[in-house]
């Protein structure tokens, strides 16, 4: 399992990089953990940064459950951001959203960076900026 989080206070903004192989149960102890680590959060941005996963041993059935598992975040944005030439990722990553999207505002799926921060900064080149520095030095 390779989760990786970091909050960022100032901005409200929760970045995963998930790297390595990822599976149902490693999915399930992730959305766990960030139910606990979002709860009483409101507008937060989420950034799940999927590039660097290696193999996936997710099945569908497990990525719908986990995903309909989030609790609620109101205001929310999460964007997900997949390797280019991944269909496997994509796949997961698009039924995560079908499933999770209840749950927050909206769910994004990109296979750019810098359009998934638009999407996410709501095109605040500042933010956007700063949250670009902050996620290079993790």
């Amino acid at each position: 399992m390779g989760f990786k989080r970091h909050y960022f206070k100032q901005y409200n903004f929760m970045l995963t990089k998930i790297s390595g192989e990822i599976n149902d149960n490693d999915l399930s102890l992730h959305v766990e953990d960030m139910n606990q680590a979002a709860d009483g959060l409101i507008n937060l941005k989420e950034l799940a940064d999927c590039r660097e996963i290696t193999i996936i041993n997710l099945t569908t059935q497990g990525t719908t459950n986990n995903a309909s598992d989030e609790n609620n975040k109101p205001g929310s944005k999460l964007a997900i951001l997949t390797p280019v030439d991944n269909v496997m990722i994509l796949a997961m990553a698009r039924a995560y959203q079908i499933f999770s999207e209840d749950n927050r505002e909206s769910v994004g799926l990109f296979q750019d960076f810098d359009e998934a921060m638009v999407w996410l900064t709501d095109d605040n080149a500042i933010e956007k900026k700063a949250l670009t520095l902050l996620i290079n030095s993790t």
